[in-house]
C-alpha cells in the first residue's frame, strides 16, 4: 500500500527542522498516518509523530528553510534482492501452516514493504 506524502521507511534517520532542536529520530513503524520513531543515537524514547511532519525537502516551496518537522538525514539501507525475495517467501509459508489465522490486510502490507522496493 502506498501512503501519500513523503515516503519514509524503517530504519531512516531524519532529524528535526528546527535549528534550536538537536533531535535526530530513527524510525521503527510506519502506518497510514503516523510513525513511529526512537532517538537514533540511544534508542530510546519511543514515540509516534505525525506522517505530515516529515518532509522530502528541506526548504518550503517559497524557498525559505523549514523550521518545523522532520528531514531525511540518512535513507535506509535497502537489502539485495535476493534477501527480500527470501523474506518474502517466509512470510507466505509462515501464512500458508495456519491460513486460518491470517490477518489478509497486514499480511498484504507486510509482502509489500518485504518487497519494496521491487528487484524487477
Amino acid at each position: 500500500m502506498r501512503f501519500p506524502g513523503t515516503p519514509v521507511h524503517v530504519d531512516e534517520i531524519w532529524r528535526n527542522c528546527d535549528p534550536r532542536d538537536e533531535i535526530v529520530v530513527r524510525v521503527t513503524g510506519v502506518s497510514d498516518t503516523r510513525i513511529e520513531v526512537v532517538d537514533a543515537a540511544t534508542d530510546q524514547r519511543p514515540r509516534s509523530i505525525l506522517r505530515q511532519e516529515f518532509h522530502s525537502d528541506p526548504t518550503t516551496k517559497h524557498g525559505a528553510p523549514r523550521r518545523t518537522g522532520y528531514i531525511c538525514v540518512r535513507s535506509a539501507p535497502v537489502p539485495p534482492p535476493e534477501d527480500r525475495l527470501q523474506a518474502a517467501t517466509s512470510l507466505v509459508m509462515s501464512a500458508k501452516r495456519d491460513p486460518d489465522r491470517v490477518d489478509v490486510r497486514a499480511f498484504l502490507t507486510q509482502l509489500t514493504n518485504t518487497l519494496n522496493p521491487v528487484p524487477f
